[in-house]
């Protein structure tokens, strides 16, 4: 399915790339650095919004017809020893499952409901297998059959938290949506994500190694320990 990413950048074709420690990415989206505190913030994200696909049909006038991912990157300094430590923040806001018989979409409108519902279907299949995996099942996780499951890899692995809201409707009439909607979140609750290392560790860990080599260095030259 497409996955809109909300970036205050002209609309553009998503294809997420691998892009290693920084994670997937998907070319050509611009990135603003906030020194503009809210207000910044605001008109960023008023001008992502006007980027999302929007169309009508039976059922809604103003329907989603895309995802929205705001990406946020946060990075710090620690004064004392300059070790610098960074983390995303990834804001998502999934266009809903619908019917199609029930919003009698036609022409694009079709094609973009065949595409959310494609997308979607993908984010069900690697939550069912994260799932697994929590439990000793399946170990292939399928992140790479959607374009929205292969930017959400980051958000779904390692040591990630993840918080997901389902909406669901009251009426009897969307009682089908409802309850798929609701098996959805129950299987969510079934993703145990793996702890990883606690980076200040690590960290120290590897200034030990080092210590320990420049003193086994020295100790092989006769030379003087470096600190």
């Amino acid at each position: 399915g497409q996955a809109a990413a909300a970036a205050a950048t002209p609309k553009l074709e998503i294809r997420a790339r691998g892009g290693g420690r920084g994670g997937n990415h998907v070319p050509g989206l611009t990135e603003a650095v906030i020194a503009g505190g809210m207000a910044q913030i605001r008109e960023l994200m008023a001008r992502a919004h006007a980027n999302r696909a929007v169309g009508s049909h039976d059922m809604n006038e103003h329907s989603s017809r895309s995802h929205a991912i705001i990406l946020v990157q946060v990075e710090g300094e620690n004064t004392r020893d300059g070790n610098k430590v960074s983390a995303r923040l990834n804001l998502i806001d999934l266009a809903g499952s619908e019917r199609i018989a029930k919003t009698d979409a036609k022409g694009d409108r079709l094609k973009e409901a065949q595409a959310i519902n494609s997308s979607l279907s993908a984010l069900g299949d690697v939550i069912a297998a994260l799932g697994a995996k929590g439990g000793g099942g399946a170990s292939h996780v399928p992140f790479r059959n959607s374009k929205l499951t292969h930017l959400l890899q980051d958000s779904l692995s390692g040591d990630s938290k993840v918080m997901m809201f389902v909406n669901v409707s009251p009426a009897e009439y969307n009682i089908t949506e409802t309850l798929c909607s609701l098996n959805f979140a129950a299987r969510c609750r079934n993703v145990k994500l793996k702890k990883g290392q606690d980076t200040a560790i690590v960290q120290k860990c590897k200034q030990k190694i080092q210590q320990l080599e420049n003193e086994l260095q020295a100790l092989r030259g006769g030379g003087e320990t470096k600190s």
